[in-house]
């Protein structure tokens, strides 16, 4: 079997998705990806054999009905030029081209991952909202089947009348024992971009407000928002390696995530895999992954997550109790070989429907 993955958001999370799924499935895989802030030699070193990478060259972001047109007959030419038996869309703007272009080519199979609805975005207008539900309601009418990375996205699709179907995201999970340190401060700890999806503004105000007490708050990450983090108890690492970041997990009390929308984070499975409790801000993605008072809580105000922070500073004994039920979690509902059987069986599902007889 032979799979093309077409993607334009080629960066953070769809990253380790297709890593993933390359190395739990095995086949051929061609990675056709538009250029985004990524070092694309330096990625390729992280990808196996059985991976080849293709650049489109005239993907772009914003919508644009020259360049889109440019981008879906490049996109023509890439999956004429080979014998590909799935095409697997990542991302919107992927999506969209890639169902149309999909009419040409009713003997594959396409799948489309969206991972993070663009129209779940809060930094964009009404206007573009409902833009950008049409599209994703008019794509679904042309070819595809729709898989979500978790419930609450495809409750989101069903919502705009897409069918969508789940398949969790997973990692690959590791056997590690949470270790608890006796007198040291408090440390939370939140992984991902400083940008506007995750709600550094917010992030900040809760650091602020406990100020006063013995509690380190950690961003791992950078990026354009970088100033707004500006409570002298936060520190910003930068962009570090792999190695560095399971150091800041594996020494860690709370997991935190401030995030307006997501599809299902791979930072908070990776947190989860250390045992660390969640506090997440409740939207799309993240409400899959907390269990109330189980491995943690999902907050809808900053003074809802000030409480659950003081609550677990002064009873330590619940944080060893909520991140075993962490892993525990991630263990029956978030593996990445229960992710990439379930995305081989569709595979296999739908190549046999499109060989039946349609008499």
């Amino acid at each position: 079997m032979k799979v093309a993955h077409i993607v334009e958001a080629f960066g953070s999370g769809i990253i380790t998705f297709i890593k993933n799924l390359t190395d739990g499935i095995k086949c051929e895989h061609t990675i056709f990806y538009a250029q985004r802030e990524i070092d694309i030699n330096e990625l390729k070193k992280d990808f196996k054999y059985n991976v080849r990478f293709v650049s489109w060259k005239s993907a772009k972001r914003e919508i644009n009905i020259f360049n889109d047109v440019i981008a879906s007959i490049e996109l023509y030419r890439f999956l004429k030029s080979d014998n590909y038996d799935v095409i697997h869309l990542h991302s919107s703007k992927a999506g969209a081209i890639g169902r149309v272009v999909g009419l040409f080519f009713p003997d594959k199979i396409i799948l489309y991952t969206p991972n993070g609805a663009s129209f779940a975005r809060k930094d964009i207008t009404r206007l573009k909202i409902t833009l950008y539900k049409t599209i994703e309601y008019c794509s679904s009418l042309l070819c595809g089947q729709v898989i979500c990375v978790s419930k609450s996205e495809t409750q989101l699709f069903h919502s705009i009348g897409v069918k969508a179907i789940t398949i969790n995201n997973g990692i690959r999970i590791k056997s590690y024992e949470k270790k608890i340190r006796l007198g040291k401060r408090f440390s939370i700890v939140t992984i991902g971009r400083i940008s506007t999806q995750k709600n550094p503004h917010l992030f900040n105000d809760i650091a602020k407000n406990l100020l006063h007490y013995p509690i380190d708050f950690i961003w791992v990450g950078d990026g354009e928002l970088r100033s707004t983090l500006s409570s002298p108890n936060i520190k910003i690492t930068g962009w570090i390696s792999s190695a560095e970041v399971e150091k800041y997990l594996s020494n860690s009390d709370l997991y935190i995530s401030t995030s307006i929308w997501e599809g299902l984070p791979f930072a908070v499975l990776e947190a989860m895999n250390y045992r660390l409790p969640l506090l997440l801000n409740e939207c799309v993605g993240n409400i899959d992954l907390v269990s109330n008072s189980i491995n943690g809580y999902c907050f809808k105000t900053k003074n809802e997550a000030l409480s659950h922070i003081i609550n677990y500073l002064n009873d330590t004994s619940v944080l060893a109790f909520h991140g075993d039920n962490s892993y525990n979690k991630l263990l029956r509902e978030f593996d990445t070989l229960s992710m990439c059987r379930n995305y081989s069986d569709i595979y296999r599902v739908l190549a046999k429907n499109l060989t039946m007889p349609t008499n």
